[in-house]
């Protein structure tokens, strides 16, 4: 996640899973306390669990996963943040 929190909007789209279901697994991760969810309702790892993440990740993922998890992750930023500045027209 290329934040210290996401929703579970940018969740879906990088599990590549339907919002319902990323909703659940998140719900879960959270009762396990592997997420920590903000009262704006954010979720976030904590620092190590992050870390660890990201490392047990790469050694899963090979450079053109992660490149297309990135281009997912870069074009779902970048339509949110253009659909959020046409209410400000």
């Amino acid at each position: 996640m290329p934040g210290a929190s996401t929703g579970p909007e940018l969740a879906a789209v990088l599990a590549e899973e339907p919002l319902l279901t990323t909703e659940d697994a998140l719900d879960d991760l959270v009762d396990l306390s592997l997420l920590q969810q903000r009262p704006d309702g954010r979720l976030k790892f904590h620092d190590l669990l992050r870390s660890y993440a990201s490392e047990a990740l790469d050694a899963e993922e090979g450079p053109a996963d992660r490149a297309a998890t990135v281009a997912r992750r870069d074009a779902w930023l970048l339509d949110t943040a253009i659909v959020a500045g046409r209410h400000f027209r």
